[in-house]
């Protein structure tokens, strides 16, 4: 039987290969996809991640200055990156509490199933070329034990629409793995990074609440969002400094063969052109990783050209627990910890069912980024909550190893189409603000767009938007379980929105 036609794409870009996102739709079940096409019984034995969809190819560089913060541009070949490793998964299996005899069992079939895994991404191509100025640049911030690599399906995705993103690998102890190269004696030599669970610390300087320790990471990690901003940022002014600076180049510890180092000045010069590093900047992070896109948004040396900001699964808890220091340097005292988000947050937050079910979190959660704070009738806001996936549906995990998910987990949208909702929303939501900024400005907006043109983020709510649940509840309701049960795979739950 052939194939259906697939659905018209939520973005102005050309449709995706993937079965129609819309529940209501009486049409057979599709069938999942994998890497190489329709899913198939032996992808039981191994782990494929998909191409992107986008009209852009998608490339990666790595690099690590000399003050130890690393991230990976990926926007616009060979060899393709290793998606995982095998300290990477061994601190997958610490997180899971796994003791270390099991995991003697467990390493090599793990190893065996996702070790060859590859990111479809190409080498450090050349930037793609845009008339239409610059290409727009997205921090992102990984959760508990995740890595630069990890989100590279959201991330990805996103840069195969036309977006640079730089995704952060944390050196506090919260990544599954990292490893660390600086100069010792002239040499570059490697240090590993392990992630730490509240087990790993001794008695005598572990602390009661687990959250405090992890306080104290959020506070690295806002230095690293910051550091990371910093060293982009800098890309506008002078690319020399960066690529003198880079430890990840040819012979070091943990090279991956893309480091750039054959290209010539000219290339980097139009690398370097090719996107606004500093003016018109996205941050986002999931779970933990959002928690540090709050702090970094509120921190004294926040960039002036940090202009929207995404929440994935936002884990919050952490916040109550910051030290005094810390929040000193938010412009802060520890009695107005309920105002810890900044002022000027024009934000997207996306939870996913099991957050939004999670009461406690929610109220808070909700108290802290519309009630507690003021809001500016001119700042953009949408929080929605995304029927039919789990917390890890952001990352690469689902997408793996998706039957090992809807066994385990309450996975009933396919966990493609989860990155392809999730980042269509998220686009719609940054043209949304560019255009609205642009108008205001008495320009066009982005791609090309007239500012007077419809708003595509109203028509992609509109469609996605349970027909039951159009009406968003007023600022002091929670959601019922009731209404988080009857929210339908791939269809949009809105607690509380301003579109302008």
């Amino acid at each position: 039987m052939a194939a259906s036609a697939p659905a018209p794409s939520t973005t102005t870009n050309p449709p995706s290969l993937l079965p129609p996102l819309d529940s209501d739709t009486k049409t057979e079940k599709p069938r999942p996809f994998s890497r190489r096409g329709p899913w198939r019984w032996t992808d039981y034995f191994g782990c494929y991640l998909p191409s992107y969809d986008g009209p852009y190819d998608v490339s990666k560089r790595p690099a690590e200055p000399i003050w130890r913060r690393t991230s990976r541009l990926m926007g616009g070949g060979e060899p393709r990156l290793r998606w995982i490793t095998l300290a990477q998964i061994q601190g997958y299996l610490r997180f899971a509490s796994i003791t270390s005899w099991k995991r003697w069992f467990l390493v090599p079939p793990l190893l065996l199933a996702m070790g060859a895994t590859k990111l479809p991404t190409r080498g450090a191509a050349p930037m793609c070329e845009r008339k239409d100025g610059r290409r727009k640049l997205v921090i992102f911030s990984h959760g508990l034990t995740g890595n630069r690599t990890c989100y590279s399906q959201l991330c990805g995705r996103l840069a195969s629409q036309g977006y640079v993103v730089a995704a952060v690998e944390h050196r506090d102890g919260t990544s599954s793995h990292s490893l660390v190269t600086e100069k010792i004696g002239g040499k570059t030599v490697a240090k590993a990074v392990d992630y730490v669970d509240m087990a790993d610390v001794s008695e005598a300087t572990r602390p009661d609440n687990y959250l405090i320790a992890r306080a104290f990471q959020l506070e690295v990690r806002t230095v690293e969002i910051l550091a990371t901003a910093k060293s982009l940022a800098s890309l506008a002014s002078g690319w020399k400094v960066i690529r003198q600076a880079n430890l990840r180049v040819r012979g070091a510890p943990d090279w991956t063969g893309d480091d750039g180092t054959q290209w010539s000045d000219q290339q980097w010069a139009q690398f370097a052109a090719a996107v606004d590093w500093d003016h018109d900047v996205t941050l986002a992070g999931h779970s933990f990783g959002a928690a540090d896109v709050v702090t970094a948004a509120r921190h004294v040396d926040r960039r002036a050209g940090w202009k929207r900001f995404i929440l994935y699964d936002p884990w919050i808890e952490t916040l109550e627990y910051c030290s005094e220091e810390f929040l000193g340097r938010l412009g802060m005292e520890k009695s107005e910890g309920s105002m810890m988000v900044a002022e000027d947050f024009p934000c997207l937050i996306l939870n996913s069912p099991g957050f939004s079910a999670w009461e406690g979190h929610f109220k808070k959660l909700f108290q802290l980024l519309f009630l507690s704070r003021p809001q500016p009738q001119n700042q953009l806001s949408l929080f929605a909550t995304v029927g039919g996936i789990i917390h890890s549906s952001f990352s690469d995990l689902p997408v793996l190893v998706e039957w090992l998910w809807k066994l385990t987990k309450k996975l009933t949208l396919d966990s493609q189409q989860a990155i392809r909702l999730v980042t269509d929303l998220t686009i719609e939501f940054m043209r949304h603000d560019d255009m609205r900024t642009t108008k205001d400005e008495g320009g066009e907006g982005v791609l090309g767009q007239s500012a007077a043109e419809p708003h595509g983020l109203q028509t992609f709510l509109d469609r996605h938007v349970q027909q039951n649940h159009h009406h968003p509840p007023a600022p002091s309701d929670l959601p019922r379980p009731g209404s988080l049960e009857s929210l339908l795979p791939g269809k949009l739950l809105v607690h509380f929105k301003r579109l302008l």
